[in-house]
């Protein structure tokens, strides 16, 4: 037993990095190379209406597609890396430590043109 109360996990408050579902995914969305989804959470395990929660991995050169979010919305953290985002309009460059918001009706891409990994939290939440 710790100061907190009885050491226990049967509620599935922690997982770690080791149990986490790792997928690779060949042109994700339409984009280029394979990425990796470290998925911290899937949707069995979930009871809000997020339906998404992975770490994602983009290799230099590599990207995630343009898509649009419909009913949803999802939040990208870039933990560390270099890229490019696109919104269907006009490039920003991100940098570790940026956040990006893709509202319901809004497209997004992000396209690796760095020399290491971009490494970002992704989060889509439902409505």
């Amino acid at each position: 037993m710790s100061v907190f109360g009885p050491k226990s996990n049967q509620d599935g408050m922690l997982k770690k990095y080791s149990k986490r579902k790792l997928v690779f995914i060949k042109n994700l969305k339409g984009g280029e190379g394979t990425i990796s989804i470290h998925h911290s959470f899937m949707n069995d395990e979930l009871s809000s209406k997020m339906r998404h929660c992975s770490t994602t991995i983009i290799p230099p050169g590599a990207s995630i597609g343009l898509h649009k979010h419909e009913k949803e919305e999802e939040v990208y953290m870039i933990i560390e890396g270099q890229g490019i985002l696109f919104d269907g309009f006009s490039e920003e460059i991100i940098n570790e430590g940026d956040a990006i918001l893709t509202k319901c009706g809004e497209s997004h891409s992000i396209k690796n043109n760095g020399t290491k990994d971009i490494r970002l939290m992704a989060i889509i939440v439902c409505y």
